[in-house]
């Protein structure tokens, strides 16, 4: 395996399998390369060999895919501006792409993720409704952005960089022995 081979259906297979009773896809040190983002199920730990040792990246010749149709934003409250809601159209647009998109109780363990090729978001947290996300974790994860980069000022949108992005709401977020560079 490697990052040359698109793992996406392998993984996102393995992780819809456990959608109904939970559990855990144990990935083995390697490189994986993706084409789309992975979709952690409710109850589903994605598991690697160490983050030294297990890496996930888009994978060569693929441009990353995220799908924003069913990403819950974060509706605007007190009449702020700038609010998650607003940032929507510009994440579709841009086609910016997450390589892991969390849902409630799931999470990754011992994990690298490499940004570039088209990821410029390591991990979105982002329901498919209006709930919170709840009991989602990071557990010794690193993201490295390396070859991503970021622009924008107070007053407009600019193409975005993020370890982590969150657009909605959280309850019990834990990020444990995690870093983002």
């Amino acid at each position: 395996l490697g990052a040359l081979a698109d793992m996406t259906d392998e993984i996102q297979t393995a992780i819809d399998e456990l959608a109904e009773t939970g559990g855990t896809v144990a990935l083995a040190a390697g490189i994986y390369g993706i084409s789309r983002t992975i979709n952690l199920r409710p109850g589903v730990v994605l598991l690697g060999a160490g983050k030294k040792a297990t890496t996930i990246r888009a994978a060569y010749g693929h441009k990353l895919v995220t799908d924003w149709d069913n990403v819950y934003f974060a509706k605007r409250a007190f009449d702020q501006i700038r609010w998650a809601a607003d940032w929507k159209p510009h994440y579709a647009k841009d086609k910016n792409a997450a390589l892991i998109r969390i849902f409630d109780d799931s999470g990754i363990e011992e994990l690298r993720l490499e940004l570039g090729g088209g990821a410029n978001i390591g991990v979105l947290l982002g329901n498919n409704c209006e709930r919170s996300i709840h009991g989602a974790f990071l557990n010794y994860v690193d993201v490295d952005g390396g070859a991503t980069n970021s622009y924008g000022n107070d007053y407009d949108y600019g193409a975005m960089s993020a370890g982590l992005l969150s657009v909605g709401s959280n309850d019990e977020l834990t990020l444990f022995k995690s870093c983002f560079t």
